[in-house]
This record gives C-alpha cells, structure tokens and sequence, in this order.
C-alpha cells in the first residue's frame, strides 16, 4: 500500500515465458497459461507421493453391492419418515435446491430426466396411457443414428425429441401408448407437425 491507503497495482513477470502479469498477489509466479500446467504438475506430483492414500480414499468412496443393499432395505423400512424430512428440507432451503437441479439439469442425465418428467406429467394430465420403457425409447433413438425421420437431417440423438403418431389432443381418454404409436423427431419437425 502506498501512503494515501490505496493498493498499488503489482506488475511480476512469468517465471516460464517472461509475461507482464498485472494486479497479481505475492504469490502469483505464472501467467494464465502456464499457471494451468504448473497446477497440472503440482498435481500429479502430489498424486505420486500419496498414491496409497488416494487408493484408500477411492475404496471407501465405491460402495458395496452390500451396502447398498442396505441402504435399500433402510430406505423401504423408514421411506415415510425419510420422504416428510426429504420435504421439510426442501421448503427450509428452496435458494439450495434451486441451485442443485440447476446444475442437475444441465447435465445429461438431467436433461434425458427433465425430458422424461415433462413427457409423463403431460401424459397424466390427459389420462394418457403410456406402456413403453425408457430403455426401449433410447433404444428406438439409437436406430435413427441421429437422422430425423421427418426432414432426414442429422441432429444428433441427443436431439430428438418424442412424437406421439396419434397426437395427445386427438386420441380418446385412456388410450395406450406403445413404442410402435410414438417416434423420434427433431424439435423443429416436432413443433411444426402441432396436432396433425
């Protein structure tokens, strides 16, 4: 600091390339750059000097079939205690949970579980019956190798959206949905087909 209290800006240079690095702390010896790879070696050196700790650590992390047929059974014993807690927890900490299944969602598991969700609250609103496993959607997804039945361009599969042949709004109440009454379709040939 200088005499009038106010922080002067710190210039050093980059012990690896000779770059000027601005507004730096003490500590600061690289640039950008190279503070990546020097963080990268760090790393790995500490990786090699505790190995047996890291086993050890990662062996504790991965759980049983054993524990986890525990916990199962724990699950089922106590599920309506576990589940009001489960609520509870979630109306003293909305902030916290918003911020989870935001970055829930931006995963891919996320995005095929929001997909899922948003597609079967629908299908319950309109007392629609659908028969059909996720496994044998993926399945029917992974047949089109990514290429739009509807306009044959290839989006990618992760992509495609699911469209009901016999649109929702048309059919009576109670009908059932096989994987033979649905296909995959990108979204804009899904949007544009509406309810015909």
């Amino acid at each position: 600091m200088n005499i009038s209290g106010r922080k002067t800006k710190m210039i050093k240079q980059c012990e690896t390339c000779g770059k000027l690095i601005e507004n730096c702390g003490n500590r600061r010896k690289f640039c950008s750059e190279h503070q990546k790879l020097a963080h990268k070696k760090c790393m790995k050196e500490y990786r090699l000097r505790n190995i047996d700790r890291i086993c050890e650590n990662e062996a504790l992390l991965r759980k049983s079939d054993k524990v986890k047929k525990q916990q199962r059974e724990h699950y089922l014993k106590n599920k309506e205690k576990i589940n009001t807690y489960y609520r509870e927890w979630c109306k003293n900490n909305k902030d916290k949970r918003a911020q989870i299944l935001k970055k829930y969602s931006q995963t891919n598991n996320g995005i095929i579980w929001a997909r899922n969700h948003n597609r079967k609250r629908r299908a319950l609103r309109n007392n629609v019956i659908e028969v059909f496993t996720t496994e044998e959607w993926l399945q029917k997804v992974m047949n089109t190798e990514g290429i739009c039945p509807g306009c044959g361009s290839n989006v990618g599969c992760e992509c495609l959206t699911l469209d009901h042949i016999q649109p929702i709004s048309k059919v009576p109440v109670g009908f059932t949905y096989t994987i033979n009454n649905v296909q995959p379709l990108c979204k804009s040939c899904n949007c544009s087909k509406g309810d015909r």
